[in-house]
């Protein structure tokens, strides 16, 4: 089914709310935001900045032309033509907003809109392919104070499994390079979701995460506004129940290995991201550093992709 509407795209950090104000959206029944999904566009997006790269892959073959390879007269036998396909941009295009309709749109009921919450959709490439599949889409961009998204995504239950063996103590040159890494991850990320929000205009919406914790819920009526959803009463009571319960926050005094604490995390990244900052702005963003297995780089996973450096992928497909 197609729902009316265009998509709507939520992207925001590791750590920074995005749940929260995917169940806030959900409020609405009018429109349905899934969770992450590892971001698999990335990939489709990478394959179609390849192929438009390519000349001859965007050169139109008509039915004829390809009638006339596939019954291989005589004359084309001894024609060396490495570049005898039948891909179509075009179909391809068609194939990829299908497919992904079809996997969103799978349960809605008729009339409601569909969306995405994701962290790993930060590159202008990504988000400009989904521009092209999606003209009508509209993107919001979620965003929170680095410090506190560095306090949350370290002290993470699921991050501090990653450092058992140091819960006694841990050395403070580690404690100091775990605050590096992630706080260089998330600054890169950033800077993508800059760029991204650049080239979106008026199709993007900017949010910060306290404007989540405004009791009056200012921010609603300029969000649903920008959805073109009308809001009701109903509606808004629904917001204020989801807002009251804040589901998957991190327990802020943890102290774990008696100095990778909140207060020490908070003065490290006060310390290190005017400089990181100003190293990303000067040499760009350092991919290898990102992916990086041992030394240098070695817990940006913290920053958000726990599964994919499971899975021996990590950052790899992200910037």
């Amino acid at each position: 089914m197609t729902s009316q509407g265009g998509p709507v795209f939520l992207l925001t950090l590791h750590r920074s709310g995005g749940t929260v104000l995917a169940r806030v959206l959900n409020c609405h029944p009018e429109l349905v935001i899934w969770g992450e999904h590892v971001g698999l566009i990335n990939r489709l997006a990478e394959i179609d900045d390849m192929v438009t790269r390519v000349g001859r892959l965007m050169v139109p073959k008509t039915d004829a032309a390809i009638a006339e390879y596939t019954a291989f007269p005589d004359q084309r036998l001894t024609v060396f033509d490495p570049w005898a396909n039948p891909f179509d941009y075009d179909a391809f295009i068609r194939s990829c907003r299908q497919m992904i309709d079809g996997i969103f749109t799978r349960g809605l009921q008729p009339g409601q809109r569909w969306g995405f919450k994701e962290i790993r959709y930060h590159r202008v490439l990504t988000v400009r392919f989904l521009e092209k599949l999606f003209p009508a889409a509209r993107f919001i961009i979620l965003r929170r104070d680095i410090c506190e998204v560095t306090v949350s995504a370290i002290l993470a239950s699921w991050s501090l499994r990653w450092f058992w063996d140091y819960r006694e103590a841990m050395p403070p040159e580690m404690a100091d390079a775990i605050v590096r890494d992630v706080i260089y991850a998330l600054l890169a990320i950033e800077n993508g979701l800059d760029a991204v929000q650049a080239q979106l205009g008026s199709h993007c919406l900017r949010l910060d995460y306290s404007q989540l914790l405004d009791p009056a819920l200012g921010f609603v009526a300029p969000l649903f506004g920008f959805l073109e959803l009308a809001l009701s009463d109903n509606v808004t009571t629904r917001i204020r129940r989801v807002l009251e319960v804040r589901a998957g926050g991190t327990e802020q005094e943890v102290c774990f290995g008696a100095i990778l604490s909140r207060d020490f995390i908070r003065a490290r990244v006060t310390a290190m991201a005017p400089e990181l900052r100003a190293e990303i702005a000067r040499d760009g963003i350092d991919k290898t550093r990102l992916i990086a297995q041992s030394g240098i780089g070695q817990y940006s996973f913290l920053a958000g992709d726990h599964t994919l450096r499971d899975g021996g992928c990590q950052f790899s497909s992200l910037f």
